[in-house]
């Protein structure tokens, strides 16, 4: 799988930057009593909102590689996104796309949505022994 060029930044760790899972509920309306509620996926897609400061250059070989490599985004990539657990690999895509607003004349802002195929998580045994079981 092709990964985010090394010669890139990561995304900045400042206001705006998160995720949140996209909602995995299926919800029935009861004529009586609570709504029934079921779990749509196991797997939920995961959105990262993420921003760059990027120079000149370094736009040019994202605009680049978004073209050769993602096609316009659309592939995935791996990236080390940010999490509960720290810096962990993910498979992401742009989720729509990004924009670009110049600082001053050889620095840019960058912002867009990462669309993960899934949350990482710990595994259950990591879990267990944070819990002290």
């Amino acid at each position: 799988m092709t990964a985010w060029p090394s010669v890139l930044p990561a995304p900045e760790q400042v206001e705006g930057y998160g995720y949140q899972e996209e909602d995995q509920q299926a919800r029935t309306a009861m004529e009586v009593g609570p709504d029934r509620v079921r779990r749509r996926t196991s797997a939920p897609p995961v959105v990262f909102s993420v921003t760059w400061r990027m120079s000149s250059a370094e736009l040019a070989i994202l605009e680049g590689f978004l073209v050769h490599e993602i096609a316009e985004g659309a592939l995935w990539f791996d990236m080390a996104l940010q999490v509960g657990m720290g810096f962990v690999a993910h498979q992401v895509r742009f989720k729509g796309p990004f924009k670009r607003q110049p600082l001053s004349h050889d620095l840019w802002r960058i912002t867009a949505q990462l669309e993960a195929r899934a949350r990482q998580v710990m595994d259950l045994a990591a879990y267990q022994a944070a819990l002290g079981g």
